[in-house]
């Protein structure tokens, strides 16, 4: 997961809710959820400090063959 750069293509592009951050000694770990995902799980992004020195982003963005299908609803016991 990293900051969305490029304001032309806006595919997979994820605004959030900030919940929590921590800070470790190397890095930072904000929980984060999709926003208006209230009842949702909070998500971690960890990311190193210094790049937290450009400011926050306002759009998260996962690239199509970093996300990895667990389940397509077409199993056994799904139907």
């Amino acid at each position: 997961m990293y900051a969305s750069k490029d304001n032309t293509e806006k595919l997979n592009w994820i605004a959030y809710d900030t919940v929590e951050e921590v800070d470790s000694p190397f890095e930072r770990n904000i929980l984060f959820r999709v926003k208006g995902g209230s009842d949702s799980e909070p998500i971690w992004w960890k990311l190193p400090k210094e790049e937290l020195k450009q400011g926050r982003p306002e759009y998260l963005t996962v690239d199509s063959e970093d996300i990895l299908l667990l389940s397509s609803g077409k199993g056994e016991n799904n139907g």
